[in-house]
């Protein structure tokens, strides 16, 4: 959007990088199957930590992004 790179100067590494992004999932997927006794039992206990930090991340980033817009808005009326 800001034209700060072109796309033709990124096409062939963003290219790449996606061909090879599921390969970068098999690692972690294999880690999870060969643990999963030991996941089972927690799997509560994983899915609700999981759902509380996704929202305390969530609301992390929007108090922080407000407060970056209205510093910003206090600067251009302060100019």
């Amino acid at each position: 959007m800001m034209k700060w790179i072109k796309v033709n100067q990124v096409r062939e590494v963003s290219t790449l990088l996606i061909s090879v992004m599921p390969m970068m999932f098999i690692p972690a997927a294999v880690g999870l199957i060969d643990s999963w006794a030991i996941i089972k039992s927690h799997l509560l206990t994983y899915i609700i930590v999981t759902v509380v930090s996704t929202f305390i991340v969530m609301a992390t980033s929007g108090f922080v992004t407000q407060y970056v817009i209205r510093r910003d808005n206090k600067k251009g009326d302060e100019k």
